[in-house]
């Protein structure tokens, strides 16, 4: 089944994360040295997996709160704590944990969670998940950002002209012209004209 259009850039990320655990176990397999494995492991949370993780918190959670998202958070923890773990005690065994749980978390994603969403959301739902994700993968330039609390962040997209907004978990996007704000909060979207 093809995967719908706004959602796919997750699925490509879950290539990468597909082939992160295929690594490990390759260098596993072949004795690397296992303080390079635990390197990478430590290269892939933080630059990749970390953010991948709050994009579907953030984004997808709010349309879809029911017993597959609480699964996907279960599974979201344990590889958060795994790769704190090897972070801290790296050894062959959490290596292995590591990667199979990342590998069967991505499939259980790939196979259950996507279509159920393509499933339950309509067309418009899924655009502005598109949208909200186009965002988040932009790499925006940071206006500004209360990095104590991280109860406000502020940041521009140079792509599309945005300014978003995010105040107490509600996301906020300022259009080009900054005619009409979009608020998203939970799964409640409204649009004011400005």
């Amino acid at each position: 089944m093809k995967r719908n259009e706004n959602i796919v850039l997750l699925s490509r990320d879950h290539h990468f994360g597909l082939l992160c655990a295929w690594k490990i176990r390759q260098g596993l397999k072949k004795e690397a040295e296992i303080e390079r494995i635990k390197n990478y492991v430590q290269y892939f949370w933080a630059s990749h997996l970390k953010e991948h993780f709050r994009e579907e918190e953030e984004i997808l959670f709010p349309y879809a709160n029911d017993e597959i998202a609480d699964q996907i958070r279960r599974e979201h923890r344990l590889i958060k704590t795994l790769a704190s773990d090897i972070e801290t005690t790296v050894s062959t065994e959490l290596l292995t944990a590591f990667a199979d749980a990342l590998e069967q978390h991505i499939r259980f994603e790939e196979r259950t969670w996507f279509p159920h969403l393509e499933e339950i959301l309509d067309t418009q739902t899924l655009e502005e998940i598109g949208k909200a994700l186009d965002l988040m993968k932009q790499k925006p330039i940071p206006i500004m950002m209360n990095s104590g609390n991280n109860i406000l962040r502020i940041w521009y997209s140079q792509k599309d002209q945005y300014i978003n907004i995010c105040f107490y978990g509600i996301r906020i996007y300022f259009s080009e012209s900054l005619t009409s704000v979009h608020l998203v909060s939970q799964a409640v979207q409204t649009e004011y004209n400005v």
